[in-house]
Parts: C-alpha cells; sequence; structure tokens
C-alpha cells in the first residue's frame, strides 16, 4: 500500500468529512500515516471518552505509548496563534506549547511515564504530534473542534485553535485511562469532533463555603477533564435571609467575600478564613488557561451583599421590610462604591466577561434595579473595555426600563425570567435553569446529589423545561443562534461546616460527565449508549482524572486497604496492599500484654506515618488506643491535610473530630492507662463513631451561621496519613490494632442490637478477625451473643470457631429476594454456629429441603436466635414444609421484620415451647397461620416474656381495625409477656379514643407514639394508666397539637398533675422531631418534658431557638425552681457549644 502525507489525513475526512487541510506538517519521509480502508466489520469500534466523539471511522490495528513517546509540537504554531483569541474570554490565553506541558503532566500521572516534550517538525511512529491549520471554514472545526489520527506511523491532532488541539488531548488521556489494563494500547482510526454548544459551564459558589485555591484547580481539572470551558466563580454571598423585622440581629450573619485587597479601602471586606490575593489569582488564572478554560468572576450586587452591608449599614434599604443584605440603589454613595470596587478588582482578572450578578432584589424597585444594570453594562464598557452578564431578573423586577440586550443572561429560575422572552428581546442566554441543573448540598429544596441519569436521560441545553420538553413556549431550538450553552451550578446556601471539601467534590465530579455529554455531543451519543452501560466507565474515568487528589479512594486489592498488627515489629500491611507504615521521632514496638501481644508506644513527639492520606466514604477506621493519664489538649490520634481525631479538645476531654477547620465532639471519653477501641464508619449521609464495639454517636455539627440553624450530621473524610501527629501532639500512650476498610460497616459488624433482658452482651465484628489476629480471643472471651449483616450476595465473614468459649447465639440480618434465598441464610448461619460451638455436632442442608420437602433431615438444636428482615418482591412464593419437619426446636428469640415467609407454620413447629422473644410486624399472612395452626396457645410457649409489634398503623385500612384488636391478639399469643407496642395513629377526633384503649392493658411496657397528634392532657391520662409502661416515645412534626394549650405559667399545674411515682418510673423519656418556630412553645415543651420525666434522656429539638434566645429564657424562666434538671439536659439547654 503506497503512504500518504500526514498532511492529508485522509483517515480523518474518509467517512464523511469534506474539505482539505491546509498547513505544513512534517516531512511526509518522517511522518506518514496510512488511511483507512479496512472493511467495516474489522474496523476498530468508537473509543468510550466524556463527552463522546461526533465522528469516528475505526481502522483495523492499534497503536501503544510507550515511555519512548514524544509530545512533538509543531513550531509554526507553538506560541499560539491570533485565532486563540477570538474564541476566549481570557486575555493572553494558553498556546500549544503550553497545553502540551499540561499533557505532558497529565500522561504522567496516569502512566508514570515522564513524556518528553520537543518542538519540532519531525517526528516518529511512537509521537503524537500536536499542530494547527485545520480547516477554520468548517463550522464546526472553528474555535473548538479538531481532527485526530491514531495510525500505525503514530498519532496527530489538528485543530484550528490551541484549545481545540488540547480538546483532542483529553480524549488521548481518556482512552489511556480506559486503557490501563492493556498497556496503554489504543485503536487506530480517526475522529473529527466538536462541541456543539460554545459555553460549557460549572459554575461554584466560592463564597459561602471556604474553599481553598488548591482545591479551585482541583475543579478545573475536573472540568477541564470533560472539556468544559468555563468556570463561574461566585465571589460573595451570605445566607439567604428574611426582612430585618424577622432578622434584627442581620448584620452578625456570615457573610462571604473571598477577594483579599491590600488597600485599606477593602481588605475589611476579605474573610479571615480563606480569601485570595491578587497574586493567588494571577497564578490561578494561568493555571485556568492552561486547562483551556474562562474564568468568570462575580461579584454579587446589588443584593447578596450582606459582606458589605455589615460594615456599612447605613448603605442598606432603610427599611424594616427589606432585607439587610440589600444595598440601597436609592443612596449615590452605593453606586459610587460598587463603581470603586470593581475599578479595585476588574484588574485582577483576564475575562473581559464579567458577571454583576444582580439577582433576587428588592422587587418594588424595579426600575431602580434595571437602572442600575444598564448602568454597569456602560461603565465596564466604556472604563474596562468589558462585556457583563447577571443572572435572569426582569420578571421579579417590573419596570419600563428595558434591560441592555447585550447582556448576557444566566437564566435560572422561572419565576425570575423567561428564557424564550430573553431570546424575542434580543438577549444572548445561557441554560443554568434551577431545580435540574442547581446543586445545593443539604438543601431541601434542590438537589444535594444531581441526578446524573435524569440529566443523561432528558437534559439538554435547549430544553428548559424537562417535564415539557416540546412546549416552545418554555424551550428554546437546539439551533437557536442566541442560545450560548449552559451547565451546572453547585450554590452552598445551606452548606455551612456540614458538608467537607472532599464531599463537595464529590458532588459536582459525580454529575459533571453526563453534563459535558449534553453539552458536546447532545442526543446523539445517550441514545447510542444507555445511562446503565454508560456509568461504570464514566465512574472509572472519574476516579482517575489526573491533578485531583479529592477523590481520595486508595487503590486496594481487597476490602482491607490497611491492616497493621504490629506482631512483626514492624508497621507491616497485612491487607495485602503494601500500605507498609514507618515508626517515626521514637515510636516503637512494645510487648503491650493484656491479650493485645506487640502494640507501638507513641509519645508527643512520635507518630506512625502511612503513604496514604485520607478516604472518603464509605469507610470504616479503627484502631485499639491505651492513652496514659498525661495527655496535652488536641492530642492527635490521627491526622491528615483534610483534618484530625483528637482524642480531647482545647475545652473538653472528648473524643474529637477536626475537619476544614472545624470541630465536632462526640462526647465520648477514653479513659486513661485502659485499652479502649475507636472506630468510626461513613457512609453518604453520616459517620458512626462505636466506642468498645458499641455505636455511641453520630458526628453532628451545630450549625450556628445561618438564619435558619439547624443540627446536621457530618460526613467525615477519614484522616489516615499519620497514627499520631507530625506536629508533635500525639496521644501519648498504646495504639494497636489499626484497620482501614473501603466500606462502610454494618450495624452488626460495630454496632448495637437489641437489648430487651438486660443480658451482658458485646456484639462482636465478624470482620475484625481478618485484622485483629490474636487480639479475636480477647474479644471473644467477652461475648455472649454475635451479630452481623450480610449483603445479599450472602458472602460470610468467618470466625475462628476456637477462640468462642461463651457464645450462646447468633443473630444475622440479610434482604431476602426469595424464601429460597431467606433458607440459605438460616442454612449458613446455623452452620457457622455450629462450628463455633463444637459441642454441637448435628447438620442440615436447609438447600436439600427447600428443593425436595420431605426428605431426610436433621435438626438444628444449636439455633436459639433467628432474625430475619425480609424484603418482599411481587415475586415471592410463600414455601410449604412436610408438616412432619422441625425446623428449629431450640429457638429462642425470633425477629420478623416484615411478612411471615411460610405458607404454613413451619417456622414454628417444636419452638414454641422455648421461644422467649418474638418481634414481628403482624402481616395477614402471620395472623392466619397462628390463628388456623394454633401454633401459639396459652400453655404452648410458657417462657414466652417479651412481645415486640412492629409501627402498627391503627385506624387505617389495615389488619387491624383498632389498638385494642391488635393487643388481643398479642396478648393471645404472649399472655405473661411484656409487650411493646408502636402505633402510628393518624390526625383525627378518633385519635385519643383509639390509644385510650391502651389504658386497660397493664401489660405493655414500652409505648412508640409516632405522628401522633396529642394534647399534653391526653398523653398523661394514656400513660398513668399503664402501670409497667418504662419506656415512652413520642414524636411529632410541630409542638403545636402536642402543647398548644400550655403556657409558660401554667406549668406549675401540670407539675402538681402528673404523680410523683409515674415521674421517677420513666428510665428514659425521648422527644423526636421537634419543629417550632416559636420561642415560647419550644420552652414550654422542653421543661414539661423534663418536669414530667427526671430521667430524660433524648431530645431532637430546635436548638436554634433555644440559643438564640439564650438571654430571654434565663431571664423569663428560672429552671431550678421547678425541678433539678439532669446535666445532660441542662448542657442541651445552656451550652452554646454543643
Amino acid at each position: 500500500m503506497k503512504r500518504v502525507s500526514i498532511v492529508l489525513l485522509a483517515a480523518l475526512v474518509a467517512a464523511s468529512v469534506a474539505g482539505t487541510i491546509a498547513s505544513p506538517l512534517p516531512d511526509s519521509g518522517v511522518v506518514s500515516l496510512q488511511p483507512s480502508k479496512t472493511s467495516s466489520s474489522c474496523a476498530n469500534p468508537t473509543p468510550f471518552v466524556i463527552p463522546s466523539l461526533q465522528e469516528w471511522k475505526g481502522s483495523k490495528g492499534d497503536w501503544k505509548l510507550s515511555k519512548g513517546t514524544r509530545i512533538v509540537v509543531d513550531p509554526a504554531y507553538a506560541k499560539g496563534i491570533s485565532a486563540d483569541s477570538k474564541h476566549t474570554f481570557m486575555a493572553n490565553p494558553a498556546n500549544m506549547q503550553q497545553y502540551a506541558a499540561s499533557f505532558q503532566a497529565d500522561i504522567k500521572q496516569v502512566t508514570g511515564w515522564d513524556l518528553q516534550v520537543v518542538v519540532s517538525s519531525k517526528c516518529g511512529k511512537d509521537d503524537i504530534f500536536l499542530t494547527l491549520g485545520a480547516d477554520a471554514k468548517d463550522p464546526h472545526l472553528d474555535n473548538e473542534g479538531y481532527l485526530l489520527d491514531i495510525g500505525k506511523q503514530g498519532i496527530a491532532i489538528q485543530a484550528v485553535t490551541s484549545r481545540g488541539a488540547f480538546w483532542g488531548t483529553r480524549t488521548l488521556l481518556q482512552m489511556l485511562i480506559l486503557a490501563d489494563e492493556n498497556d496503554y494500547t489504543l485503536p487506530q482510526g480517526n475522529a473529527r469532533d466538536f462541541p456543539n454548544y460554545g459555553e460549557r459551564k460549572f459554575m461554584q459558589d466560592i463564597a459561602r463555603k471556604p474553599i481553598p485555591i488548591s482545591d479551585l484547580k482541583e475543579y478545573v481539572a475536573l472540568t477541564s477533564f470533560y472539556k468544559f470551558n468555563t468556570y463561574h466563580i461566585h465571589l460573595n454571598d451570605n445566607p439567604g435571609m428574611q426582612n430585618k423585622a424577622t432578622n434584627k440581629d442581620w448584620a452578625s450573619l456570615y457573610s462571604g467575600f473571598r477577594l483579599k485587597s491590600d488597600n485599606p479601602a477593602f481588605s475589611m471586606y476579605a474573610n479571615n478564613d480563606t480569601a485570595y490575593t491578587k497574586q493567588d489569582m494571577r497564578e490561578y488564572q494561568d493555571f485556568v488557561k492552561a486547562r483551556g478554560m474562562d474564568l468568570i468572576p462575580e461579584i454579587d450586587t446589588p443584593a447578596h451583599s450582606l459582606c458589605f452591608t455589615k460594615f456599612h449599614p447605613e448603605w442598606s434599604i432603610q427599611n424594616t421590610t427589606a432585607r439587610g443584605d440589600w444595598l440601597d440603589l436609592g443612596n449615590q454613595e452605593v453606586w459610587t462604591f460598587i463603581e470603586d470596587l470593581w475599578t479595585e478588582f476588574v484588574g485582577w482578572f483576564d475575562s473581559s466577561e464579567i458577571s454583576i450578578g444582580a439577582d433576587e432584589y428588592d422587587a418594588t424597585k424595579g426600575d431602580l434595579a434595571r437602572k442600575f444594570v444598564n448602568h454597569f453594562h456602560d461603565y465596564f464598557a466604556t472604563n474596562f473595555n468589558r462585556t457583563i452578564r447577571m443572572w435572569g431578573s426582569d420578571v421579579k423586577l417590573p419596570g419600563t426600563i428595558e434591560i441592555n440586550k447585550s447582556i448576557h443572561t444566566d437564566h435560572w429560575d422561572w419565576t425570575y425570567s423567561n428564557p424564550v422572552d430573553l431570546v424575542k428581546r434580543g438577549h444572548k442566554v445561557s441554560n443554568l435553569n434551577a431545580p435540574d441543573v442547581y446543586m445545593v448540598p443539604r438543601s431541601q429544596s434542590y438537589w444535594d446529589y444531581i441526578d446524573d441519569k435524569k440529566i443523561y436521560d432528558l437534559w439538554l441545553p435547549h430544553i428548559f423545561d424537562i417535564l415539557d420538553r416540546t412546549n416552545s413556549s418554555r424551550n428554546l431550538s437546539p439551533n437557536e443562534p442566541l442560545l450560548t450553552g449552559g451547565g451546572f451550578a453547585n450554590w452552598n446556601d445551606f452548606l455551612s461546616e456540614s458538608v467537607t471539601r472532599v464531599e463537595l467534590y464529590d458532588r459536582v465530579s459525580k454529575t459533571a460527565g453526563a453534563f459535558a455529554e449534553k453539552l458536546w455531543a447532545g442526543e446523539k451519543s445517550t441514545a447510542s449508549i444507555s445511562y446503565d452501560k454508560w456509568s461504570p466507565l464514566a465512574k472509572k474515568l472519574r476516579e482517575n482524572i489526573p491533578g485531583v487528589t479529592l477523590t481520595h479512594r486508595p487503590a486496594s486489592k481487597g476490602q482491607f486497604v490497611i491492616t497493621y498488627d504490629f506482631e512483626d515489629g514492624a508497621v507491616k500491611d497485612k491487607s495485602g496492599n503494601e500500605y507498609d507504615g514507618k515508626l517515626n521521632n521514637g515510636a516503637k514496638v512494645v510487648d503491650a500484654g493484656e491479650g493485645h501481644g506487640k502494640a507501638v508506644q507513641l509519645s508527643p513527639d512520635s507518630y506512625i506515618s502511612t503513604p496514604l492520606e485520607s478516604i472518603r466514604y464509605p469507610y470504616a477506621v479503627g484502631l485499639w488506643v491505651k492513652p496514659s493519664g498525661n495527655q496535652a489538649a488536641n492530642a492527635v490520634l490521627l491526622e491528615s491535610g483534610d483534618g484530625r481525631l483528637l482524642i480531647s479538645n482545647g475545652t473538653s476531654p472528648t473524643v474529637t473530630f477536626e475537619q476544614d477547620g472545624n470541630q465536632y465532639n462526640t462526647q465520648i471519653i477514653l479513659p486513661a492507662d485502659t485499652w479502649s477501641h475507636i472506630a468510626f464508619s461513613a457512609d453518604g449521609s453520616k459517620t458512626s463513631v462505636f466506642y468498645n464495639m458499641r455505636r455511641v454517636a453520630i458526628v453532628n455539627y451545630y450549625n450556628s451561621r445561618w438564619d435558619v440553624l439547624r443540627n446536621e450530621t457530618m460526613v467525615v473524610t477519614a484522616p489516615i496519613r499519620n497514627i499520631g501527629s507530625a506536629s508533635g501532639n500525639s496521644v501519648n500512650g498504646l495504639v494497636d490494632g489499626f484497620f482501614v476498610l473501603d466500606r462502610a460497616t454494618y450495624g452488626g459488624e460495630i454496632g448495637s442490637g437489641y437489648d430487651h433482658d438486660d443480658r451482658p452482651e458485646l456484639l462482636t465484628p465478624l470482620l475484625w478477625d481478618e485484622y485483629f489476629g490474636d487480639l479475636a480471643s480477647h474479644l471473644y472471651q467477652l461475648a455472649s451473643r454475635i451479630s452481623y449483616t450480610t449483603d445479599a450476595s450472602f458472602s460470610f465473614m468467618e470466625l475462628q470457631s476456637d477462640l468462642i468459649n461463651s457464645l450462646t447465639s447468633l443473630e444475622y440480618e440479610c434482604d431476602i429476594h426469595s424464601v429460597s434465598n431467606m433458607m440459605q441464610v438460616a442454612q449458613r448461619g446455623a452452620q457457622i454456629l455450629q462450628r463455633l460451638t463444637p459441642a454441637y455436632q448435628l447438620q442440615i442442608d436447609i438447600a436439600d429441603l427447600v428443593q425436595s420437602p420431605g426428605g431426610d433431615y436433621v435438626e438444628y438444636p444449636c439455633l436459639n436466635t433467628l432474625f430475619l428482615d425480609l424484603q418482599a418482591y411481587p415475586s415471592f412464593s410463600p414455601l410449604s414444609v412436610d408438616s412432619g419437619m422441625v425446623l428449629f426446636p431450640s429457638l429462642r428469640s425470633l425477629n420478623i421484620g416484615n411478612d411471615y415467609p411460610f405458607g404454613d407454620d413451619a417456622l414454628f413447629r417444636g419452638n414454641t415451647a422455648t421461644l422467649e422473644y418474638l418481634r414481628v410486624a403482624p402481616g395477614r399472612e402471620f395472623c392466619d397461620i397462628v390463628r388456623r395452626y394454633k401454633v401459639f396457645t396459652p400453655t404452648s410457649h410458657p417462657k414466652l416474656r417479651w412481645v415486640e409489634s412492629v409501627r402498627l398503623s391503627v385506624g387505617m385500612e389495615t389488619q387491624f381495625a383498632s389498638v385494642e384488636s391488635h393487643l388481643r391478639f398479642m396478648l393471645n399469643i404472649a399472655p405473661n409477656a411484656a409487650v411493646k407496642v408502636i402505633p402510628a395513629v393518624p390526625a383525627g377526633e378518633e385519635t385519643f379514643l383509639a390509644l385510650n384503649q391502651l389504658t386497660d392493658h397493664t401489660c405493655i411496657q414500652v409505648l412508640h407514639l409516632y405522628d401522633t397528634q396529642l394534647m399534653l392532657w391526653e398523653v398523661i391520662h394514656i400513660v398513668k394508666s399503664l402501670s409497667i409502661l418504662s419506656d415512652l416515645v413520642c414524636k411529632s412534626t410541630g409542638l403545636g397539637t402536642y402543647f398548644e394549650d400550655i403556657t409558660l405559667y401554667m406549668l406549675p399545674v401540670y407539675v402538681r398533675d402528673i404523680q410523683v411515682p409515674l415521674r421517677e418510673r420513666f428510665r428514659c423519656w425521648r422527644l423526636g422531631n421537634v419543629d417550632s418556630d416559636s420561642l415560647e412553645e419550644t420552652v414550654t415543651c422542653i421543661l414539661v418534658v423534663a418536669m414530667t420525666f427526671p430521667n430524660f434522656r433524648y431530645a431532637n429539638l430546635p436548638n436554634s431557638i433555644l440559643h438564640e434566645y439564650m438571654e430571654l429564657m434565663e431571664e423569663t424562666i428560672e429552671l431550678d425552681e421547678y425541678v433539678e434538671v439532669e446535666p445532660r439536659l441542662r448542657r442541651l439547654l445552656f451550652d452554646k457549644t454543643v
């Protein structure tokens, strides 16, 4: 076959591309590529990249990257061309050589190879050649399109602009990431690729979440990886505010302004937590440009301006119906200030387009606001030769003044602007329509995580209403020339300190790929591959983006990332990952005794270092620690650049997490000179903390920054770089048994179980055998019951049978999709228990039993605790077992969490005489079995002493018409048992009458009232009649229904009305989900609870009100006059640090 010069790049146009490429390229004698002439059946398929390639012509064969590969830059274009400035907002955009350097760094991170970058017209078959000169008359290639040829003689990328060539390197980079298991071998073929829209934007609110500039660079690395070309940063803001009459302390609320000037006239506005200098922004913008992106800065005025009005209250609108963050546009000083503000900062930025915000301002001043934006359009054009953009606001700012149509508009909400009307009036429009593309972590109104499947399947830049996609009054044509593009936005309205930097990145990264697909390639790509097939490959790309460290998901061969037991006298990783640690500054392995074998002795200056930094959820991390009695404040147990785990903080001797500069107290105190086990596990919603094998805390943060305050769960990024601290403040004592697991632990592995009979127990996590080694014997000596949870695959962890000498029962939980699976779970659990308790040698194969009922079998006398949490599906078919079979003759404890799995009485045969504990949600099938087969009679189960019903709905269309019939059924099952009842009673006139039926039954020991709207006197009337009631839980959606008839001055009356024996009897009175904006109702509630039940322990209350009006409370109520409040309650009421 005759060779042709690369100057032709014939394969790029062979399929469907018209036009020629006229640009000097390397000599054909040096580089020559063969055109693709293979049959379609032999052609390489289209490579997977994000966004998808617009056009691909596959060849036969492949090309392989090697350590000797060079990145060769065409000398004619190495310093860029004039066209590079034509299609970007940025002054002095990056050139080809700078893009090549970025590509070089990325390849090094992906492959470990440091490829050479050369400027030359000569390249070889192993090289990657970057050049320009593609046909600028091709409307697709013009600006950001590129041609890619992968052939036997090398790789060539050609574009019209340097940025277009850079996008070609992104395609190659992704192909290399996905070819890591194939020695970086790429398929030969030719691509013609281009974006459908010129603006592909990620917008981020960095005002209300302090974000270090290093993280901002990682967001650029992320988005440019997917060929986004615009990064819009929102530099100032504050929480959503009510009017001054409501927010009387508005000037004290948190606000953000992230630019730190040396000019004393403006330096006061910069935040102390995070702000960027002019030099910071200079270096940052150079990085942004070298990644092919534009940076759009936004200083938002005249609303969202608390960062200015708190220093100049006179500049805010001077009436109580206005918000404190609204600048008064009727004050000329405000206009002058904003002009001076931009004069100070506009020169910091290279962008020729600036956002002035201009949204959510006082609707009564519409024309004044319209005049404001028009003025600054002219001001920027005249003084800075720049254009402006704004958030769509014309609908909410009614007036007669027309907003200048040259102002680029970011449409974000239909109540503020209509994109169709904006286009008709001549405005350029970008699609950032909420809520579809709005990510507001921890918000109840917008996405916490954007649903990327919904974006992948439904969203397009021209679609502004994905629920009404064909409505031309709400959507634009995909070819609308004034539609510049779109993207997605990360707003941090409610973020505060409850979401870490790592969590925030996770949210953004998981949705960026789907938006990239639709902005670049549109529906064509998503129509050719389903989301379910696209998602796994997208995940691999997302987790391997060069330049990103915030993923924090270390590679692991198994579920254990690190296990250190120190038994070999060193810090050897036993997980198989070879993440060996190092002893530093005098840390040493010693004989610890007490069943611990060897451990590491730490002093304040010594520490153990690991090769890993942190791990993001899901994970579990834990270790044993024996602190000495001499500890410094803020002594460090674990640390990394993302945070620390302290065994004390500056004000309290409690275990404390530290993330992003904020501290989160757990209330756990590690005793001195005693071995304690501390572990913590995070999923996507919370971090559970385990102390000595029990979950004792959820990491919460009391958010005191916003005008709406709340307790929020915290998902901690686990610091694992050092055990101890490299800064000289390590825990003083012994550490042992350190592990890092790459999934969250289940409640049965490290957690709590039921406690119905006060029996001493320890729930021992099965997975810990794998890393505890000899320590397991120390744990198992204490264990009387073991609980664990399995997943649907039933892949059980194994216990060491010779270490168990006190085990009496086994509890396990599993998602059950069929009766057959349920029987497999029971079989496996019984086998484990039998092996752990060698005295029992009998076995049974329940799998055979399922297949052939009536076959031979042997009983399981060892199984005395069975926990079946079934999830029934429509295909669920009850199993019938031969009437002669007794499955579990020694069963003592039975928990059926949902539907009864059998079509007969198989589960109860032979065990009613031994059964002591029954927890069941009485479905119709279960009730029918009990009645039909009479498996429970007053004489058949004399040991049954505890019966628990599970959330019975009362007064609704259920199997029971009332609480009375439910109780009669339970009492027929167990006349001598204590009963736990959890009725969910609906609102209405029959509520009290239904609950009042309980009063005749003295067996009830626990009563949970969920969503029960009762007066306080009704609750008291009911509980006074339940003579053995010891645990009462009330949950309601508000205070008004419980306490609407009580005022603060009536409290003594209620105290006198409550009998002392009743008050003292309760071991735990819990009040949950109380939500009220009324100080009087809130204080009334907690005081009534405290005075009624001195053993009150738990409350989930709006602490914001208590703290916000603390002085008023103390002046109005002297709490000690009524009742001595337990110290924990006092802290809840009056300690701001809670």
